[in-house]
């Protein structure tokens, strides 16, 4: 039986008295796989169907408060909030509210909802500390402190009273004092993954971004659901041009919370910009490859036979001899094994061989050279609706490009010949064509 299979979420989220304790462990384990996320947005919508349909107005309020638990488990804040409302008079759907709007940038608010969460005028220290941010964060640095004040002695030993006081003194610009108080928390517990975070923050903001992306990826491997560590770490990625690794963090937070909007937009950004980068890779690549297909013929110490051969078959350069098999060259008058030799010998310093260019494509299908009737209208819309990129627009108005049908009686290698159109471009010419039925034209072997 597998791990996520033993996961009880009515022992977690349908208790009589929910944990805060086992809420924090259900978020870090589900966070890390995608098969408790799935069987969590399963349950979600149990309870969804059960709170809707209970008449009873205390098991109405049992299912809302378990709801909103679990959106909150799954990083979906806004809706756990929408849930959290029904039921506010509740401690624990206010302590619950006050956390979602602490996420949600709403300080003030969630200030308020965890000071009714409390459960006596002294106080409990875990929600305190949350206010303490809650305050922290609205711009109540004094207010903060004094909540701090009355733990500084029973609980100087803990990594949360550290973590708090050193947020305050990073607010009131006081960043090395700040980073000991991180460090002290770190040596309490090398685990905490909001002092991590908060020690990250520090250096991210004064530009020391190899500190920050080391730290950031600490809190990334002990809390894999900490969105602003990984939307932060996301950040730092993409001006480093690792594209990729930025694409993997804003996904993270993504298939916990689908409608993130900062993660999406994020996404966007970073996918641009990779598909942009390998853009530019693959083009100096095809360049490279370009210019050596260009080599002329001349540049090489053939024999007289074989010059003559090649000049007389208008073989030019090393891309003409790739578009040329073994037994065209044997075939010509003159040219035999000898030659032959010398030939493969000349193609093979670059890597190439003869036919190679041939054997990247299939042979056309004599059924299949002429469009059906069913194609005319697709062939006759203007290329723009294709919406290709910049750069394969640019290489379409220089061969004289302007309608679909124009495009599908080009081959590969014709538009590959265009000055900086590469296999990326090439790749999405296909792929739209693709989704019209419709392909590049097939070289006549």
């Amino acid at each position: 039986m597998s791990e996520a299979a033993t996961l009880d979420l009515d022992a977690v989220l349908l208790a009589e008295n929910l944990s805060r304790t086992e809420l924090e462990n259900l978020r870090r384990r589900v966070g890390q796989s995608v098969e408790e996320q799935s069987m969590l947005r399963a349950k979600l919508d149990e309870l969804k169907d059960l709170a809707d349909k209970a008449r009873d107005p205390g098991k109405k309020k049992d299912y809302s408060l378990a709801l909103g638990a679990g959106l909150w488990v799954l990083g979906r804040v806004s809706e756990a909030v929408t849930a959290l409302q029904e039921v506010s008079a509740r401690r624990d759907a206010a302590y619950l509210l006050g956390k979602c709007l602490l996420e949600l940038g709403q300080y003030g608010k969630a200030a308020e909802f965890l000071e009714k969460a409390k459960r006596t005028d002294d106080g409990d220290f875990e929600i305190e500390m949350d206010i303490v941010e809650a305050k922290r964060k609205s711009g109540d640095v004094k207010g903060a402190l004094k909540v701090l004040h009355k733990y500084a002695k029973s609980h100087e030993n803990t990594a949360d009273y550290h973590c708090g006081l050193g947020g305050c003194l990073a607010s009131e610009g006081q960043y090395e004092e700040a980073l000991d108080e991180y460090k002290k928390a770190l040596d309490i517990n090398p685990l905490h993954a909001k002092s991590l975070f908060e020690m990250a923050y520090s250096h991210d903001l004064r530009g020391e971004d190899e500190l920050a992306i080391e730290l950031y990826e600490k809190t990334k491997q002990i809390a894999p659901g900490f969105p602003n560590a990984l939307i932060n770490l996301a950040v730092l990625y993409e001006d480093k041009n690792e594209y990729h690794k930025a694409v993997e963090c804003l996904k993270a937070v993504l298939r916990a919370n689908p409608n993130h909007p900062r993660a999406k937009l994020f996404l966007r950004d970073a996918e641009d910009s990779l598909r942009m980068y390998y853009d530019e890779e693959s083009e100096k690549r095809a360049d490279r490859w370009n210019r050596v297909l260009e080599i002329p013929i001349s540049d090489f110490e053939l024999s007289v036979r074989s010059r003559n051969c090649l000049e007389r078959m208008r073989i030019r350069t090393l891309g003409d001899l790739t578009r040329t098999t073994e037994l065209e060259l044997l075939a010509y008058k003159n040219f035999g094994e000898t030659s032959l030799g010398e030939i493969k010998a000349m193609l093979s310093q670059y890597g190439l061989r003869l036919g190679q260019a041939l054997e990247e494509v299939k042979k056309p299908d004599e059924t299949e050279a002429i469009p059906s009737v069913g194609d005319r209208e697709a062939l006759d819309r203007p290329l723009a609706e294709l919406g290709l990129c910049v750069r394969a627009k640019r290489c379409m108005d220089k061969l004289e490009i302007h309608t679909i049908g124009d495009l599908v009686q080009k081959t590969e290698q014709e538009l590959l010949d265009c000055k900086n159109f590469g296999q990326t471009s090439l790749k999405e010419v296909r792929e739209k064509l693709q989704e019209l039925g419709l392909s590049l034209s097939e070289p006549v072997a």
